[in-house]
């Protein structure tokens, strides 16, 4: 039996006739002959579907970010609790800098360590939004040109690390989920629901920019966790997606299905997580009650570690949902909330009727200059709770 490709077999065996055998070496010699064809001069999409260490992810995210530096650039929102860059891209007409009415969106990958096919289809994305607009898709340039799209393909890299190290065959269900202080980042946030739901009935009480209560710093708060919250609070995100793996839920038509061990009833690809299972300390449930981010949680897949064979299938399978999604911020309603001399009505609230959340505009970062002066931005007119786990989104 030949050993593990994955592991550095060298270490224990002289050669192949030992058994130390990488089946995936024909695939990479390809790799490195196309890659080496390519002209540097001449636009192309040519994405390597293996998986990326956390220094070549960092890599690939740079140059990317260089070969199109007039709708892209990378930027740190902080550090892990290993000290690993938490390293963002962006995709905008207007790089680094917030313009009125055009509405954010983020893409995070990679939260359990161990559940890595989001990282990866977040890194395929970067370098397709890139090649493709130079390549001039019509489709990709009105996204890009319209929208500011940021992209974080890992927020645990300490826990990818250790997952990575045993590979897509060994690797277990637990191994590399949490991060280097074995926290559960996706039960590190604020309990914002517990909240929400003890004073629900209390007339007046705001359902949305609730605050962060004294009592969660006296707990432990992972670096990674005050990163990407310093992160949502800093920038006006209005739509958000964190793609994991270990189930599937396949889309449309309603009926009960069994899969990855559990049953799911499904309509139109959404799943109710609290009738799934419910858990405190949600980054979606954050985003939604404190800044009113819409997040949704992606579930790509029963394997949360696919061997590489399978990543360019998957890439097929996901990227016009990826591609949708980001697509679907500009529904609803936007505009701006002035007074009659064009400006910005500060603390101004829109309510809906029907909807027991109302839109209000809070911090500094949701104010855009015009030659009128300082604008609030508005979107809204999303019914859905935040509270519902989406899988294969718009399939």
């Amino acid at each position: 039996m030949a050993w593990p490709y994955f592991l550095d077999c060298d270490r224990f065996f002289a050669g192949e006739q030992e058994g130390c055998h990488d089946p995936l070496a024909p695939l990479r010699a390809r790799h490195e002959v196309a890659f080496s064809n390519l002209s540097p001069d001449e636009p192309s999409t040519i994405i390597q579907f293996a998986y990326h260490s956390n220094a070549q992810m960092y890599s690939v995210l740079k140059r990317t970010a260089a070969k199109c530096s007039h709708i892209s650039r990378t930027y740190s929102i902080g550090r892990s609790t290993e000290g690993k860059d938490l390293l963002a891209i962006e995709f905008t007409d207007n790089p680094g800098g917030h313009e009125l009415l055009e509405p954010e969106i983020k893409l995070v990958g990679n939260m359990h360590g161990n559940e890595v096919l989001g990282r990866q289809l977040l890194l395929y994305l970067a370098q397709y939004l890139c090649s493709e607009y130079l390549l001039g898709n019509q489709r990709i340039q009105t996204l890009v040109n319209t929208t500011r799209i940021h992209i974080l393909a890992s927020m645990n890299p300490d826990g990818y690390e250790l997952a990575a190290a045993e590979g897509h065959e060994l690797n277990g269900w637990t191994v590399g989920r949490t991060n280097a202080q074995n926290l559960d980042l996706n039960r590190n946030f604020p309990d914002l629901t517990s909240i929400l739901y003890r004073n629900r009935r209390i007339k007046r009480f705001r359902t949305d920019h609730i605050p962060i209560p004294d009592s969660y710093w006296f707990g432990k708060v992972a670096s990674e966790t005050y990163a990407v919250m310093k992160w949502i609070r800093s920038v006006p995100f209005v739509q958000s997606a964190s793609l994991h793996g270990g189930e599937l839920v396949p889309c449309p038509v309603i009926h009960l299905m069994n899969r990855c061990g559990a049953s799911f009833i499904r309509s139109g690809g959404i799943i109710n997580g609290a009738l799934w299972y419910s858990f405190p300390g949600g980054m979606s449930d954050f985003n939604y009650l404190h800044t009113n981010c819409l997040e949704i949680t992606v579930e790509l897949g029963c394997d949360k570690f696919p061997s590489e064979e399978e990543l360019y299938p998957e890439w097929l399978r996901n990227k016009e949902a990826l591609l949708s999604f980001m697509e679907s911020v500009h529904r609803g309603i936007k505009g701006v909330v002035m007074d009659e001399e064009g400006y910005g009505i500060k603390g101004a609230s829109i309510s809906v009727r029907g909807i027991r959340k109302d839109f209000r505009i809070m911090s500094a970062a949701q104010m855009a200059a015009s030659e009128q002066g300082p604008l609030l931005e508005l979107y809204g007119g999303r019914k859905e709770p935040k509270w519902l786990l989406l899988s294969r989104v718009l399939c």
